[in-house]
């Protein structure tokens, strides 16, 4: 069985130039498989299919609830819900929370009624719940829980549950459940959810005597711009494209690490509220020795609904020299302390800080015969220095004296 839904529409185009969006979901069951493609270009107009309500109710809960201790609390509830076709339904519950050290324990008691049908009789069910949670030590980016549960009543089915949650879109998280079936024997099921920049794959699963499945889901989109086509999680209402020109900067979505450049030196972040200032920053941090962040490193967006803003840091190559510069006065070498130094070659020229110590620090300057230009206040002098060609992040020209 194969099913397929698309939905397309066209626009004004992206704030920062021209963009196009494709959204896919792929999902297969053991039951079939289906696919849902969206396409937009510029801002987006929804389309969507729905099923209408085939049966009117209508319903009513009364809650209560007391913290006995700061560890206690308990709540009573009764919900009835009338529907037209089959009459009142009731369910009382009384619940309660108590912390036993790293453990929280929620328990339940209900009664519930249903009115006859033309299919089933009236019936009368109670169901009792008892629950052990406790959160597990885990990595920076997910919570881990465990929980044992023991239930009785109808359809009721007792067992161990493990799950992670992950804090950024971008983490992968499970879930995993073992648990008695209400009919007898054991099974099994859960999910498992690999997230990355390029999209989010599921595979799930369920336990259940009627909702037993195995499947999966893909998720994501193809964003394409005039600064190249990236594969990347669903955008469900805005994105950014940052573009730095270097693979792996990091790149942050309000202070959260969304990932990293990729080959041709951007990314897309697809998490962005429309109409509402987004903070995209580019860290140096993760970035090799020999490259640094050239601007900003961080800045508002906020682009429109299914629009794009464009983010660009540059990122240069570093080819750094360092060393000393001394005055020369006869036999004695002098640090010009706190003056400035300067490499001039033809219209090129270069300049350093010179500290205490007569340190000096260029920046990418290219290979050649130099003259080095030391002034402080009240003196200058002038030498030819030579600057070779290196691949190496830094050159150590030594000490260069300047006689006056």
């Amino acid at each position: 069985m194969l099913q397929a839904a698309a939905g397309v529409s066209a626009g004004s185009g992206a704030r920062n130039g021209s963009a196009g969006l494709l959204s896919y979901s792929a999902t297969t069951t053991k039951n079939g498989f289906a696919i849902a493609l969206q396409a937009q270009s510029g801002d987006f107009t929804p389309v969507s299919s729905f099923v209408p309500a085939v049966e009117q109710f209508s319903s009513a809960v009364v809650a209560w609830s007391r913290q006995i201790t700061h560890q206690l609390s308990l709540t009573l509830s009764e919900q009835i819900s009338n529907y037209a076709d089959q009459g009142a339904i009731k369910q009382t519950a009384l619940a309660f929370t108590q912390q036993l050290g790293v453990w929280t324990m929620t328990g339940s008691y209900g009664i519930g009624s249903s009115p006859a049908t033309a299919q089933t009789p009236a019936q009368h069910t109670q169901s009792l719940s008892v629950s052990f949670i406790r959160t597990l030590p885990s990595r920076s980016n997910t919570t881990l829980s465990e929980a044992v549960n023991v239930q009785t009543g109808p359809g009721a089915a007792s067992g161990v549950e493990i799950n992670s949650s992950a804090l950024s879109p971008m983490d992968s998280s499970y879930n995993a459940v073992l648990q008695t079936k209400p009919g007898g024997g054991i099974e099994g099921g859960g999910w498992v959810n690999l997230a990355s920049q390029y999209g989010t794959l599921q595979l799930y699963g369920s336990p259940g005597s009627t909702l037993s499945q195995i499947g999966g889901e893909l998720d994501g989109a193809i964003v394409s711009t005039s600064k190249g086509t990236f594969f990347t999680q669903s955008v469900p209402d805005a994105y950014a494209l940052v573009v730095t020109g270097v693979p792996k900067a990091p790149v942050y979505y309000s202070g959260m690490y969304v990932g990293a450049t990729t080959r041709n030196g951007a990314m897309v972040v697809p998490f962005l509220q429309s109409n509402f200032a987004n903070n995209i920053s580019v860290s140096n941090g993760g970035l090799p020795l020999d490259q640094i962040l050239v601007g900003a490193g961080s800045g508002n967006v906020a682009p429109s609904y299914h629009n794009g803003a464009l983010v660009e840091d540059r990122v240069v190559t570093v080819h750094a020299i360092v060393g000393k510069v001394m005055f020369q006065e006869g036999n004695n070498r002098i640090p010009p302390m706190y003056g400035d130094a300067r490499l001039e070659l033809a219209q090129l020229h270069y300049d350093s800080p010179i500290d205490d110590e007569g340190r000096v620090y260029f920046q990418n300057v290219p290979p050649g015969r130099y003259d080095l230009r030391i002034t402080v206040p009240g003196k200058t002098c002038t030498t030819a220095v030579d600057i070779p060609a290196f691949s190496s992040v830094v050159y150590k020209m030594g000490t260069v004296a300047c006689k006056i």
